[in-house]
């Protein structure tokens, strides 16, 4: 189950590309904030961090086709690191880098 807390949501980024950090800082302020979650960028990664953002060139990561041949594959995957009674208290984001700007580069 994946619901809020009620608190803000921590979000902690680990080696975003530009375009990346700057997609994600739109959609937390102007999307989610908009909503009953709050969000805040954090610095630190640790046991309050509610959100982690990764991106890189994935390829075959977590058994997931993520360039597959002569399609283009997943674009992202989110998943729970943290299950405290059946509900997830940190997930982490992970954005492929073989796209940018909505075109594959595969």
């Amino acid at each position: 189950m994946n619901k809020a807390d009620g608190g803000t949501h921590w979000f902690h980024y680990i080696g975003l590309d530009p375009a990346v950090q700057s997609s994600v800082n739109y959609a937390r302020v102007y999307n989610l904030n908009t909503t009953d979650a709050v969000t805040a960028y954090d610095s630190t990664l640790d046991s309050s961090t509610d959100v982690i953002v990764r991106n890189q060139d994935y390829g075959g990561y977590c058994g997931y086709d993520w360039h597959g041949p002569g399609h283009p594959g997943m674009i992202g995957l989110a998943t729970c690191d943290s299950l405290v009674i059946l509900s997830c208290e940190q997930h982490t984001v992970r954005f492929d880098l073989s796209y940018y700007a909505g075109e594959y580069r595969g």
